[in-house]
């Protein structure tokens, strides 16, 4: 099934990065307090970032009201990723879009 994912990103300082979301297929909806794993992506080529663990936990999901083949059926939203820098995490929002094939909002600096 379809499920949208939402993660922000920031700095240890609180300065704002960005977001990454999009749509993943699983079996069952994550619950609240479930961890998602993106160490193994499937597109092999996406950089790994030594500092991220890959590991991510579920911290709310809503369930979609909307039918049809194309509609996620529900929307989970994951901790934040905190990073040292700005950069980190840049370099992490570009590992999850790459080898995942979620889409990075960068937040104007």
């Amino acid at each position: 099934m379809k499920v949208a994912i939402d993660v922000f990103v920031h700095t240890a300082l609180g300065v704002p990065i960005g977001s990454v979301n999009g749509v993943l297929e699983y079996d069952d909806v994550p619950q609240i307090g479930d961890s998602l794993s993106f160490v193994f992506p499937p597109r092999k080529d996406a950089p790994r970032v030594a500092s991220f663990s890959g590991v991510i936990k579920v911290t709310n999901r809503l369930i979609s009201v909307v039918n049809g083949p194309e509609a996620a059926k529900a929307l989970v939203t994951l901790e934040d990723i905190v990073t040292t820098t700005t950069d980190e995490g840049i370099a992490i929002a570009k590992y999850l879009e790459a080898g995942f094939g979620l889409g990075f909002k960068r937040y104007d600096p």
